[in-house]
């Protein structure tokens, strides 16, 4: 119990850390001024927390496949970072969460897409490193799209733009 107690702790030093750089970073919007927004205007998504059973499979993944910076590693936490949203990973489990039945996939029904300069290299590359390539690229006419799994199964869309 005491352990559970101390990771609580752990996380919502790590959740109040968040909390505070926002504040710092957008004064404006967190403490009301200029704050309407037009109707359609659709929030800013700040990162993808992604529950993982291996750290270090995750981060070779996404940093080395996928070009994600990393940010700060603890033991069982990980933060990653493209230009626009941070991709954060996790080998633990939310209090609130009902255990998995063995063998069930994490992320079902949800298809991050990731825009890269040319999707058929990075395919190419994660082949290479042994991942699974869910759907090899296919051309459109808005550009090209592939999807490849992480060590976890979380199946990630590619796009890239025409050649």
């Amino acid at each position: 119990m005491r352990h559970i107690a101390i990771r609580l702790f752990y996380y919502l030093v790590l959740c109040l850390a968040g909390c505070t750089s926002f504040i710092f970073l957008n004064p404006a919007t967190v403490l009301g001024a200029g704050t309407e927004l037009p109707v359609d205007a659709a929030s800013k998504v700040d990162h993808i927390l992604l529950e993982v059973s291996n750290l270090d499979a995750s981060i070779a993944f996404y940093r080395d496949i996928l070009g994600l910076r990393l940010k700060s590693r603890t033991r069982d936490f990980v933060m990653l970072e493209s230009d626009n949203v941070g991709i954060f990973l996790w080998s633990a489990r939310w209090d609130w969460e009902k255990p998995r039945s063995n063998g069930e996939r994490q992320g079902l029904g949800m298809y991050p897409h990731l825009s890269v300069g040319d999707a058929a290299t990075v395919v190419e590359m994660a082949r290479q490193a042994g991942y699974r390539i869910t759907q090899e690229p296919r051309k459109y006419n808005w550009g090209t799209e592939a999807f490849i799994a992480d060590p976890d199964g979380y199946t990630w869309a590619l796009v890239s733009p025409p050649k």
